[in-house]
């Protein structure tokens, strides 16, 4: 398994940088897994709670994933 620090960097699609291809990964990933395959973390996703949510006052739920992941949930948005 490889650390966030050995990511290959990631180009761009040749007209406007993706932000998921920025080869960007936050701190708050560092030492952070993908929650489907073991690898190392590039993305965090979280929860919204809405303002009809009967339970305001919980923490939204949270999940770290790859870059692979994060594109696979977010389609062409990543």
């Amino acid at each position: 398994m490889s650390t966030n620090d050995e990511l290959k960097k990631e180009t761009t699609n040749g007209t406007k940088p993706v932000l998921a291809d920025s080869g960007f990964v936050s701190g708050c990933c560092k030492g952070e897994i993908c929650s489907v395959c073991g690898e190392p973390a590039t993305n965090k996703l979280e929860e919204t709670i809405f303002y009809d949510d009967p339970n305001k006052m919980r923490h939204p739920l949270t999940a770290y994933v790859c870059r692979e992941h994060f594109r696979m949930i977010v389609g062409g948005l990543g």
